[in-house]
């Protein structure tokens, strides 16, 4: 007999442009999922996402939304002040829910929720963002099988320019503190993320926080605002296993070079960036492997290839896996296999394995 079909409400489907549209493609690539309904703040943008997704029915009243008994799961992508108050109606309706992160304001809140969502029986995760990113996840594979060794210690920047780049009205709410706005909650969580993943969960923090950037002026009516979210942390951590490591995270750096990660080892040291690049000589290779996202926009993947299989151009230069290399491309989450003279990219739309986010509670 066929499985039923996971049957999901989004709130914050946003009928515009606006990029928390990001649940409503990968809800329709998964073949176990159904869009049932989508919700806004207004009846006018709930409908608009409602034409545009194909969805059975809109709500503009995330209550109304939970206890609709056609709903199984609930996905929540709106502002981080909102998402107590969804989350815990969902929970209380006994839906399944899939959070953004941050999960909450505070860890009052947090626990709140994961104390509710264990109680009422329901799975519920957050989604954060790296763990989903195909160089990461390969990067994961290469930090269990020890390429580098035991790792002694980290170093991990996240340098942004989001703070000084103008931003339209209606993300008022990124300037404000009490909103969970700034990088300490966002950029620095997003980031940290991946250290706990690779590295282990922590256990002692010791550092500063800044709001450089005090007023900003707002892109559509240029109005000039007082800022008071924290744009800069830089700490010392200390990992439940020991392991130590520096974190600097600012949304204050003009031509921000993202996301890095240097984790250093006894038999090397590995380096990550945002663009998911690794350069790690292996012990039983004769050459370096590379990962990297595809350059096909449409793709978005992670190649991986030997040094006999990269085009011969200028370093730094790669093409697209679609088509300008041997392989195939299907849609869904990566696996990575390769060979010695080719890259094979292959996915799977499943839900499960590595597309299966961290759970807030179990």
């Amino acid at each position: 007999m066929a499985q039923r079909q996971m049957r999901i409400g989004v709130v914050g489907a946003n009928g515009g442009t606006d990029r928390w549209g990001a649940h409503l493609p990968a809800i329709a690539a998964l073949e176990e999922a159904e869009l049932v309904a989508v919700c806004t703040a207004r009846e006018e943008t709930a409908k608009r996402a409602q034409q545009r997704t194909g969805a059975r029915l809109a709500f503009w009243n995330y209550e109304e939304m939970v206890r609709s008994p056609e709903i199984d799961l609930v996905t929540v992508a709106v502002r981080i002040g909102l998402h107590h108050p969804i989350v815990l109606a969902a929970l209380d309706a006994g839906k399944h829910v899939f959070c953004e992160w941050p999960l909450a304001l505070n860890a009052i809140q947090a626990t709140e929720l994961s104390t509710r969502a264990q109680a009422r029986g329901v799975a519920h995760a957050v989604g954060t963002q790296a763990r989903f990113s195909p160089g990461i996840i390969y990067a994961k594979e290469l930090m269990e099988s020890a390429y580098i060794g035991r790792p002694l210690f980290f170093h991990m920047t996240h340098f942004l320019a989001s703070a000084i780049e103008p931003r339209p009205s209606h993300r008022w709410w990124s300037i404000r503190a009490e909103e969970g706005g700034g990088a300490i909650l966002i950029a620095c969580g997003h980031a940290l993320d991946v250290v706990r993943w690779y590295l282990g969960e922590v256990a002692e923090v010791n550092g500063q926080v800044q709001t450089l950037v005090q007023e900003t002026r707002f892109s559509d009516t240029g109005e000039v605002v007082p800022v008071d979210a924290i744009d800069t942390v830089a700490c010392m951590v200390r990992l439940a296993s020991g392991i130590t490591g520096t974190v600097h995270v600012s949304n204050v750096c003009k031509r921000g070079s993202g996301f890095h990660l240097t984790s250093t080892g006894p038999r090397g040291v590995c380096p990550w960036s945002q663009r998911t690049w690794c350069s790690i000589p292996r012990p039983e290779s004769t050459g370096p492997r590379a990962v990297r996202h595809c350059k096909n926009s449409q793709c978005r993947r992670a190649c991986t290839r030997s040094p006999s299989s990269r085009p011969r151009a200028r370093p730094g230069r790669w093409r697209s896996c679609c088509g300008s290399l041997s392989g195939r491309c299907t849609r869904g989450l990566p696996s990575i296999r390769t060979s010695a003279t080719r890259a094979t990219c292959t996915r799977s739309s499943k839900l499960s394995g590595a597309l299966r986010p961290p759970a807030i509670g179990r």
